[in-house]
C-alpha cells in the first residue's frame, strides 16, 4: 500500500533514536538534515532519498536495510 514504506521507516527512526537516547535534533544534525525534516520523517508526513536514509542509518550505527523492515 503507498505510504507503508514511509510508515516502517518512521516508526523504525523513533525505535532506534529513542534505544540510543538520542534527541531528534541530535540525530539530525549527525545525519546532516534539519531537525524538521527529522520530524517529518518520523512521523511519515515525507519520504527520504536513499542518500537520507544511509546517513541516518550510519549516524545510529545500524545497516540502512534496519529502517526500512517491518517489525512485529
Amino acid at each position: 500500500m503507498k505510504g507503508d514504506l514511509e510508515q516502517i521507516l518512521a516508526a523504525n527512526l523513533v525505535a532506534y533514536r529513542m534505544e540510543r537516547g538520542m534527541s531528534q535534533e541530535e540525530l539530525a544534525h549527525r545525519a546532516g538534515v534539519h531537525r524538521t525534516y527529522m520530524q517529518r520523517l518520523e512521523t511519515a508526513k515525507q519520504s527520504a532519498t536513499l542518500r537520507t536514509v544511509d546517513n541516518i542509518a550510519e549516524s545510529l550505527g545500524i545497516d540502512p536495510l534496519d529502517l526500512l523492515r517491518p517489525t512485529n
